[in-house]
């Protein structure tokens, strides 16, 4: 658009010499969104290659690391633990059981 050279309040605006974006055509319009795209990742790239090279990063996903791996490690030991003591409860309970029937065996009164 393109203002008419007038002064004060009867100014007008001017259909000019700019052409609206359709006139431009859908390929240039195309190729245009491409590189406006392909720019907007390359500066996301960078600000992700940026953030992961700083020490800082680095330091907190270690004990990010460190802070999910300590619980999931002393899950799998309580587990073992827990799994043994079953397992002797078991022992134990199964020759508590066996005495009790040698005890049974012995004392059947015969015909």
């Amino acid at each position: 658009m393109v203002r008419a050279v007038r002064s004060g309040r009867d100014s007008q605006t001017v259909p000019g010499a700019a052409t609206p974006a359709a006139a431009i055509g859908p390929v240039r319009q195309a190729r245009a969104v491409h590189h406006n795209r392909t720019a907007w990742s390359l500066i996301g790239l960078k600000a992700a290659g940026d953030v992961l090279r700083s020490r800082r990063t680095q330091e907190l996903a270690i004990v990010g690391v460190i802070m999910v791996a300590a619980p999931a490690h002393g899950a799998r030991e309580s587990q073992a633990q827990m799994l043994a003591r079953l397992i002797a409860w078991d022992k134990r309970r199964e020759q508590a059981l066996r005495r009790h029937l040698s005890a049974g065996l012995g004392q059947r009164k015969t015909r």
